[in-house]
């Protein structure tokens, strides 16, 4: 979030794991922070450790989609389809315009091969979240996977748009050029 982007990973964990450390949180409160560690531990790559962190969200808020999103995420990170899955659809089951359980969904259709149903999902990313670089970027990369060069351009250049940061986009919307 707006912390973390203004902070970095490690100084933001280091406020969250403070704030977890004081003697008298709200179940809440403390979910709410457990959910930013978890996503952050994500973020970096240490999918077994945001597991953990997730399930402790879990335990507090049984009913949280983004932490259930954010978990099959994490599954997935580690090869883990069918907890994946779970994880996602049960996301979705709360919410079936979650932009992390649709995103999570998309990435693991991707994965198994299942291109239409991905782009589906991240149709709906782009649609709930059209200011999101990791709609455009994912469901462009999935276009180019599936040959709609055009469709791909369009996206990696509203990606683009969006974040012009984002270096892979040049490159994957070359591919694309290049396909056509």
């Amino acid at each position: 979030g707006a912390v973390t982007e203004m902070l970095g990973d490690a100084r933001t964990l280091d406020l969250v794991d403070r704030a977890l450390g004081a003697s008298s949180l709200s179940p809440d409160y403390e979910a709410e922070l457990r959910l930013m560690r978890g996503s952050i531990l994500l973020d970096s790559g240490a999918c077994e450790a945001a597991i953990a962190e997730l399930d402790m969200v879990l335990e507090l808020t049984p009913d949280d989609d983004e932490a259930l999103a954010k978990r099959g995420l994490a599954f997935l990170c580690l090869d883990q389809y069918e907890n994946a899955g779970r994880d996602l659809n049960a996301a979705l089951a709360l919410d079936t315009e979650s932009f992390w359980g649709r995103f999570g969904r998309g990435w693991l259709y991707f994965r198994v091969g299942r291109l239409s149903a991905a782009e589906q999902d991240f149709d709906v990313v782009t649609r709930v979240a059209p200011e999101s670089v990791l709609g455009y970027w994912a469901r462009g990369y999935v276009r180019l996977t599936n040959r709609k060069y055009e469709d791909a351009i369009f996206d990696f250049d509203r990606a683009l748009q969006l974040g012009s940061g984002f270096s892979s986009g040049h490159m994957l919307r070359g591919y694309a050029f290049l396909g056509i």
